[in-house]
């Protein structure tokens, strides 16, 4: 019964104390409340560490939350009810997970994205009854002939005949039952790589690629399929970019045109090497951790690429098109009691077989490209301006050229050089007359660029000169505009202020990017960019995402105004007052309590000892 005083004492200065540290920040929490729509203020209460808890405790809102989410986890869990959205990986099936999207041309927020294999895609996605052949309606390009000799450009920069081999080599694998029916598999991101040496020459538009020709423009290779990580891919591209401009260097031809990937490059310490590289995704790019294994790729390539760098069985990596005898692959997870084999695609039948297994917007798209789309190029790559030779017979005049199939302006000279300006970084297709005579131009091998090997194209079809050239206009002299007397507030005019004529603004230069090689280098040639591809490396292109305009708050009228000026200057002190003044009174009440106890008890014994004595 002695302790029970001081049991009391302590309880009560403890439940001073934490009134006190909670009551700043719940009189802030009234006070912020008290100016803010009534919909919102419990939920200002809600916020408050202890008043928050005790409120949820007594309402009930902790315990609901608590019950929807647990409801929520266990209906994702469940593996019947789970949708291809919610279903985890351990969880899809090829029935309701990443198999539900048929991609068209329109699915990629990038040009150069367009002929990728997603996941998400249905394959084969074409016509099945379609006959192994392909009609070209532009020219695919693979080498070049300049000054008497033949430039092989695919092994040393990206051309549009190495992206559409590269993209039907992904199309080819989306479309096996190996892909469709191993989960290990579609659901990785898939890429294909094909080294440009293996682009014979260049196929010219009109032609018609089928089994009876299709060895003259492609050496043929079964195709192989294995599972590398972000660390492996960047080893094996810098393995290929090694003497990529250099037709006496034993790696020349090695140099990869690529599909589902794109990376930069630049020279670093004699080498090329890559310098970042990106997924192609349905919301975008995705940069790929090239010295780590987080990122992990299915890759497409020539199977007898496997060994040179390291991809093969002895090097612990799986084929998953590997032939036995007989020339067919075996069907991942195939029954003991079922032999299944599928056909292993090869670079020629895959290239056939874009009809059957690409849709026809995109193989459209695929046939059209006449020039590159930006999947390979070194760090610095700006807009550059071409430049060609005429056989002079015209000259200052306006021109019509055509790029890539789309119509531009050019300018001739009064020596009768072309020149057509703000070109893209990489290979187009420069033709003075829709479906006639194809240039091959580029700002990565010097071909036709300024300062680079020079490219003739003799004289001009009738109806290509849209008009003389115009002539230069001298600029008036700015008049200088009178300026208005200011007064002052005595009265006496201030002096008028001296005119500054306006500038007249001078046209910025053509962006270009200049090649050092000297021109009518005898091809094969070396890098004519060595050297001067180092600088920052750019940014993945995105579609800008528009900034939301920020919602209007309501205007306060003159009375709510300056009540909130009172309750803000009254909430900026009242914290520190209400601690103190809830610790101070409790503190009191306690005292008072206490003193009380001990006035009543006193009496109380000292009757019951002088009663006990006088017995």
């Amino acid at each position: 019964m002695k302790g029970i005083p001081t049991r009391l004492l302590s309880l009560g200065l403890a439940v001073c104390f934490a009134a006190a540290v909670t009551a700043p920040v719940s009189a802030e929490a009234f006070s912020t409340a008290a100016v803010q729509p009534a919909g919102s203020v419990m939920d200002t209460l809600m916020e408050v560490p202890i008043l928050g808890d005790l409120l949820r405790f007594f309402t009930g809102e902790e315990e609901e939350e608590d019950t929807a989410e647990t409801a929520a986890a266990e209906e994702a869990a469940t593996k019947e009810q789970a949708t291809a959205e919610q279903a985890t990986a351990e969880q899809a099936t090829p029935e309701d997970a990443d198999r539900t999207v048929t991609l068209g041309a329109d699915s990629w927020p990038a040009d150069w994205m367009i002929g990728a294999v997603s996941p998400k895609g249905r394959y084969p996605a074409g016509n099945p009854d379609a006959a192994r052949s392909l009609t070209l309606n532009s020219p695919l390009w693979a080498t070049v002939d300049a000054d008497g000799a033949t430039v092989q450009v695919s092994s040393r920069e990206e051309t549009n005949f190495g992206s559409l081999l590269a993209d039907a080599m992904s199309y080819a694998a989306a479309s096996s039952l190996v892909w469709q029916e191993n989960t290990d598999l579609y659901s990785l991101p898939l890429i294909s790589m094909v080294n440009g040496g293996r682009l014979l020459k260049t196929a010219p538009a009109g032609t018609t690629l089928d089994e009876n020709n299709i060895a003259e423009y492609v050496e043929d290779s079964p195709l192989s399929l294995v599972v590398i990580t972000g660390d492996k891919l960047n080893d094996v591209l810098n393995a290929a970019l090694r003497g990529m401009f250099s037709a006496q260097d034993e790696n020349y031809g090695a140099f990869f045109q690529v599909s589902g990937l794109r990376f930069t490059y630049q020279k670093t310490d004699g080498d090329f090497q890559v310098k970042q590289a990106w997924l192609a995704g349905l919301s975008g790019e995705t940069e790929i951790d090239l010295h780590g294994t987080s990122t992990r790729l299915a890759l497409v390539l020539p199977s007898d690429l496997l060994t040179a760098y390291g991809l093969d069985s002895a090097a612990g990596y799986t084929d998953y098109f590997a032939q036995p005898e007989g020339g067919v692959a075996p069907l991942n997870g195939a029954g003991e009691d079922t032999v299944q084999t599928v056909e292993a695609p090869a670079l020629h039948t895959a290239l056939l077989d874009l009809p059957k297994n690409c849709d026809a917007d995109t193989l459209t798209l695929l046939l059209a490209r006449q020039g590159t789309t930006g999947r390979i190029l070194p760090v610095t790559a700006d807009t550059y301006t071409v430049t060609l030779k005429t056989d002079g017979a015209v000259t200052n005049c306006t021109v019509i050229v055509y790029v890539d199939g789309v119509e531009m302006q050019g300018r001739i000279d009064d020596k009768g050089v072309l020149t057509v300006e703000g070109l893209t970084p990489g290979s187009h297709t420069i033709q003075l007359v829709q479906g006639g005579t194809a240039w091959f131009v580029s700002s990565i091998t010097g071909f036709a660029a300024q300062g680079g090997m020079e490219v003739s194209i003799g004289a001009l079809p009738e109806g290509t000169v849209t008009g003389p050239l115009p002539t230069a206009t001298p600029t008036p002299t700015p008049t200088p505009t009178p300026q208005m007397q200011s007064t002052t507030a005595v009265g006496t005019p201030e002096p008028e202020a001296e005119a500054t004529p306006t500038p007249t603004p001078t046209p910025a230069a053509s962006s270009a990017t200049p090649t050092p090689a000297p021109a009518r280098t005898p091809a094969p040639v070396d890098d004519p960019t060595a050297g001067t591809i180092i600088g920052v490396t750019p940014a993945p292109t995105m579609t800008p995402t528009p900034t939301p305009s920020p919602t209007p708050e309501p205007t306060l009228s003159p009375e709510e105004q300056q009540q909130a000026e009172e309750v803000q200057e009254l909430s900026s002190s009242l914290p520190l007052y209400v601690g103190i003044g809830v610790l101070v009174a409790g503190a009191a009440v306690v005292a008072v309590v206490m003193i009380r106890r001990r006035m009543e008890e006193k009496p109380a014994r000292r009757r019951t000892y002088h009663h006990n004595k006088k017995k």
